[in-house]
């Protein structure tokens, strides 16, 4: 749920259609990324484990972390 209200000013932003399958792929955040033409969101060190691709964050402190580098990537790439 953070991630998507950390991703949805860059949702709304979009100016185009995008239609991605986030369980058929080995990466999405790498799939939301292209579809969003965000190369940086690609690159970033965020967990997968929302989508069951790996562990989840070792501690709250290494998810808050992962959470603010995701808000200014997608302020970085809006403004």
């Amino acid at each position: 749920l953070q991630f998507s209200t950390i991703m949805l000013p860059a949702y709304v932003r979009y100016d185009g259609d995008f239609d991605i399958n986030l369980q058929d792929t080995p990466d999405p955040l790498r799939t939301i990324a292209q579809g969003l033409e965000m190369p940086d969101l690609a690159s970033l060190s965020f967990s997968r484990h929302a989508w069951g691709r790996e562990a989840p964050p070792r501690t709250e402190d290494d998810k808050q972390e992962s959470l603010a580098h995701l808000a200014v990537c997608v302020h970085s790439a809006l403004f």
